[in-house]
């Protein structure tokens, strides 16, 4: 599949997931990896979500510990995180729907805390890779729903805190 193919999967979700976000507890959308940094054929779309929805939080610490088989059954667990909101219903047809069946779509999912409790740094640093959010932030680009695209630098709005030890 051609970049082309992955970005418009990207926007194509972030078009149907933006209207409804405060519902989902979504702050932000970030597109990171391949992707983001405009690789010709990337194999993979990543994405983080950042959110205050504690149900996300324990579908990440699902997802981190591998309980799922594939990706398609690691998204249906996730309508069981978001109470009212059926995003199989609303993504069916989509293309990021084939990249999942494909097994070709990625996301971790870090809190807003992320930033201001060292409490919840401390731990998502820990049950990641430590450097995984330099990455994130280095690479990602925010939704921009002005421009429907996603062309804001991560660390435009984001400024990532001090490194924590991991104990």
């Amino acid at each position: 599949m051609k970049l082309s193919y992955f970005l418009n999967a990207a926007e194509e979700l972030a078009e149907i997931i933006w209207p409804i976000k405060e519902k989902l507890g979504i702050v932000d959308l970030i597109l990171r990896g391949s992707v983001a940094r405009r690789v010709p054929t990337p194999v993979d779309l990543d994405m983080v979500i950042i959110h205050n929805n504690p149900g996300l939080d324990v579908y990440q610490g699902l997802l981190r510990n591998k309980r799922f088989k594939s990706d398609r059954e690691a998204f249906y667990n996730l309508k069981e995180h978001l109470k009212e909101i059926d995003l199989i219903k609303l993504l069916k047809g989509a293309k990021v729907d084939e990249l999942i069946s494909k097994e070709l779509f990625h996301t971790s999912y870090m809190n807003i805390s992320y930033f201001t409790d060292n409490n919840y740094r401390r731990k998502w640093n820990s049950e990641n890779n430590f450097d995984f959010p330099q990455i994130i932030f280095n690479e990602g680009l925010l939704w921009n729903p002005s421009t429907k695209k996603y062309d804001i630098p991560a660390l435009k709005k984001y400024t990532l805190p001090s490194k924590v030890k991991v104990s």
